[in-house]
């Protein structure tokens, strides 16, 4: 929740009912006040309205001081509860809530237009493993310490109800207002079976087949792959065993894996049809917030209207490809009026049988697999991006090219990936051949594991909420000086009130990390698990982090049973296969210096469009 648009969504729907009943009519009546003046400005009314308000000009007066001892005052009476909540020194402790100015609202307001830069100033004021802010009336707690983030994971889903989020969410943003049941048992099908379906499979053919023509080197754009059409490549030479192209960074990574997942997921020629999805995709996810909140498209935040737009346009092809697929499963012939679609996979297969079974008609199934490509997209791609960003910054500044964490990468991941040249047939020289053991490259790379979870740290920057069903201890052991002993601090959380496993503040915190915003994977060393069914463990400054750690505070599971760690092999199956095939550089040699700036999804943006060079490597030849 660092951005204003997350903000907002939270102070509509995690908030005092009455505000969110209210919010729209007010803010309706707020846009229509200009017309009013107009109108009685130039109406019969204007000299009687004139007249009113000449003679109460001591009451608006009266109105404006009045307001000012109600801000000063909510202000000093909320200190002063925060103060004596916060020196309660019992067994059991009320987590404070932070003093604020404005009666009623009471944080609304600073959530959602101070951004990021208010959220890190009231977390690093706060010398607690938690804190509360106020929400019309909403308490809201904000865990920022892993071991209570864990301690609050043990109460488990009978004191825990997420759903509100989930269902808020896709009820606004991507209109599904019934079989919400059914979708959420939906989902959580297709995320156990991701792993272990045909998709999986199909998308690892695909980086094998794709990746050695992840740039062509073809002059014109009619003989280019789809993916380098809409990332606007700029070919330089056009040698293919000695070409370079320049091209966008983000254009590339995000045109070539939305390719490659929803062909993978949903066949070939739903992408042919639909060559803009990426960038539509991406469009959304950007304004995803602004959706979930349920803001009307002449709301003033920026990319709104687009939004519905872009929106509008994904369900209409979706729903013409399911009905498409239903006349496919009757057994008639779509390859002329739609395409071929026996490269479908049948992990999606069955979802869709499954959910017409469930009543659900062609357009609430098109709703459903919106959902599923966001959640797909909207993670594999910017991880992706920022691993590979990573890798190549890094690069640029090491101080030889030996320390890098690329070069380290390459060599560890040379086990798990061919790469090679096969020999010219009549003088033509083929793309290169690339063959990838996806199964054990993520658990066997300790660099890999190591660059992913640093990656995660400085650029996920999603947190999870809850609202509680009972009351909850939780308890942390916290050390005043280092002349007092430990002492054991147990924080009671209140039924109906939110709970926030706010990884973003705690991993972007220097009480945790020495430089949190710079990317310094050497300070993760990951430990061989002892046995087949322990998980990695990473110890960062003295902490151990286990994947089970990472998910509690915000960031994608690698545990059994979720689709966390199907969508890290995705990732890293991709960047091992571009490093492997290509040798990139960053033609901005400053990017070290760019901070990125907080997106409204679950990772943060570029702030800039980084270009990079691209070459291919020089591969040994294939026997």
């Amino acid at each position: 929740m660092t951005t204003s648009s997350a903000a907002l969504f939270l102070s509509i729907h995690a908030s005092n009912a009455l505000i969110g009943t209210l919010f729209f009519p007010l803010i309706s009546a707020a846009f229509l006040s200009p017309f009013v003046l107009v109108a009685l400005t130039y109406g019969p009314l204007h000299l009687d309205v004139s007249y009113y308000i000449t003679a109460l000009k001591t009451v608006a007066l009266q109105v404006i001081v009045a307001s000012l001892a109600s801000i000063i005052a909510t202000r000093a009476l909320s200190s002063y509860l925060f103060s004596t909540t916060k020196n309660n020194s019992g067994k059991i402790r009320t987590v404070p809530t932070r003093p604020y100015w404005i009666p009623a609202l009471q944080h609304i307001v600073p959530a959602v237009f101070g951004g990021s830069a208010w959220w890190k100033m009231i977390r690093d004021k706060c010398s607690q493993p938690i804190l509360a802010l106020s929400f019309g009336g909403a308490k809201h707690n904000f865990v920022v310490s892993p071991h209570l983030a864990q301690e609050v994971e043990k109460a488990g889903p009978s004191a825990l109800d997420s759903t509100l989020v989930r269902r808020t969410l896709l009820t606004n943003a991507f209109g599904l207002t019934s079989h919400y049941e059914d979708i959420d048992h939906l989902q959580f099908e297709f995320n156990v079976q991701l792993r272990t379906s045909d998709f999986f499979e199909h998308f690892i053919k695909k980086l094998e087949q794709d990746l050695p023509n992840l740039v062509s080197f073809m002059p014109t754009v009619i003989d280019q792959m789809p993916w380098e059409r809409t990332a606007g490549v700029d070919v330089e030479e056009e040698d293919g065993s000695n070409g370079t192209a320049k091209t966008s960074l983000s254009s590339i990574v995000r045109e070539f894996l939305g390719y490659a997942i929803t062909s993978a997921l949903l066949g070939s020629s739903f992408v042919n049809n639909y060559s803009n999805l990426a960038k539509d995709l991406e469009t959304l996810n950007s304004s995803i917030f602004s959706l979930g909140a349920g803001l009307p498209r002449w709301f003033p935040t920026p990319g709104i209207v687009t939004a519905y737009a872009v929106r509008r346009r994904l369900l209409t092809h979706l729903t013409a490809f399911h009905n498409a697929l239903d006349l496919s499963l009757m057994g008639e012939s779509v390859i002329q009026t739609y395409g071929d679609l026996s490269d479908v996979s049948s992990l999606f297969l069955d979802l869709a049988k499954n959910a017409k079974q469930r009543g659900m008609c062609p357009e609430d199934r098109a709703k459903t697999t919106l959902a599923l490509l966001w959640r797909l997209n909207s993670c594999i791609i910017p991880q992706s991006f920022w691993l590979l960003f990573h890798l190549l910054n890094d690069a640029n500044c090491a101080f030889d090219a030996e320390s890098s964490m690329m070069l380290q990468l390459r060599t560890e991941i040379k086990p798990h990936v061919r790469a090679v040249q096969p020999a010219m047939t009549l003088g033509i020289s083929e793309p290169p051949y690339l063959e990838l053991s996806s199964s054990t490259l993520l658990a066997d790379s300790r660099v890999a594991q190591a660059c992913l979870l640093e990656t995660l740290r400085v650029n996920y920057s999603s947190w999870r909420m809850s609202i509680l069903k009972e009351d909850i201890d939780v308890s942390e052991v916290t050390v005043a000086s280092s002349e007092q002993s430990a002492e054991t601090v147990v924080w009671r959380l209140r039924k109906g009130e939110w709970v926030h496993l706010a990884g973003a503040l705690y991993y972007s915190s220097p009480q945790y990390f020495l430089n949190p915003g710079a990317w310094q994977p050497g300070q993760h060393h990951v430990q061989e698990p002892k046995t087949e069914d322990d998980e990695p463990q990473s110890t960062v400054q003295g902490v151990k982090i286990s994947p089970v750690r990472w998910s509690a505070m915000g960031g994608p599971s690698w545990g059994h049973g979720s689709d966390g760690k199907a969508l890290a092999e995705i990732s890293v199956a991709f960047v091992a296969g571009v490093i492997a095939l290509w040798d990139a550089e960053l033609m901005d040699k400053s990017a070290a210096d760019v901070k990125p700036s907080m997106s409204p999804g679950a990772w943060s943006a570029p702030g800039v469009d980084f270009r990079v060079r691209l070459r291919r490597r020089v591969l040994p030849t294939a026997p």
